[in-house]
């Protein structure tokens, strides 16, 4: 196995968890432990994330981790993970309109979850801060191998803070090697698909946390509630390494007949559906 971590130089954010993963990278080397740097390929590009649609042709790898910014209106301290893709015709961040990309629900529910207790453990409880997925949103979509994006929101005070950086280099090492260590063949978790709720898919999270459900695409119901198509639909079930295993959709998530679609889908493809 072969894993691409990459971000943009242009990115305070995405450069200085960069530069907080080489340090724990060479720390590591001096120990003896240099399989990890022969087992990823670490590149920063002057380029926008969101314009990252070449990687395939230039990495030979599993898939892919995108250390990124996140911009919120909130401007609360935020540690976020999502994928991408464009669920309806709107393609204004990159990547085409209708298109997902593949998901990696397993990588993302653990790397999560070690954001959630790393931050736990050096934050005070008085500190602001939210750790959660966002749903699917933004290029790129045309990738043929698995990204997910690890970010740090939502303001440059944020960006540039090093203990935030610290806490996604972290999580993100560990749970790489875990991956190239073969370890993570014992980390079982439920690999799901999330439909409803808000951009800050904090009802997914949660379900994370508590049930060790680790979610690839998550439509919201702004989504779902609009120019939806069956096809996007198939897609995020289908779309994600290592296949998935559930349906999670809020009753509301939809209209009804995008409802029906989706139920539909859960038998054809024998997915176990939980209506939230």
């Amino acid at each position: 196995m072969k894993i691409g971590i990459v971000y943009s130089t242009n990115d305070p954010a995405g450069k200085g968890i960069a530069e907080q993963l080489e340090r724990i990278i060479k720390n590591e080397s001096q120990k003896g432990n240099s399989y990890f740097s022969e087992k990823i390929d670490f590149r920063g590009f002057n380029k926008s994330v969101l314009e990252f649609d070449f990687l395939d042709d230039i990495m030979n790898v599993d898939f892919y981790i995108v250390l990124s910014k996140h911009r919120g209106s909130k401007q609360v301290p935020s540690l976020t993970v999502h994928h991408t893709g464009n669920p309806n015709s709107s393609a204004d961040f990159g990547g085409q309109p209708y298109t997902l990309s593949w998901s990696n629900p397993r990588f993302a529910g653990i790397v999560l979850k070690k954001i959630w207790n790393k931050t736990k453990k050096e934050l005070s409880n008085n500190q602001e801060i939210d750790i959660t997925y966002e749903v699917t949103h933004h290029g790129p979509t045309n990738l043929k191998k698995p990204l997910t994006f690890v970010e740090i929101g939502s303001t440059l005070e944020m960006w540039t803070n090093t203990l935030y950086q610290k806490i996604i280099a972290e999580a993100v090492y560990e749970t790489v090697v875990m991956y190239i260590g073969g370890s993570i063949n014992n980390e079982k978790c439920e690999k799901g698909v999330g439909y409803g709720g808000g951009h800050y898919a904090n009802r997914f999270t949660r379900i994370t946390l508590t049930k060790n459900v680790c979610f690839g695409h998550i439509l919201s119901k702004h989504a779902l509630r609009g120019e939806i198509t069956e096809e996007v639909i198939l897609q995020s079930l289908t779309k994600n390494y290592e296949g998935i295993d559930s349906i999670w959709m809020e009753k509301k998530a939809a209209r009804k007949n995008v409802r029906e679609i989706i139920k539909r889908f859960s038998k054809e493809l024998n997915l176990k559906l939980n209506i939230i």
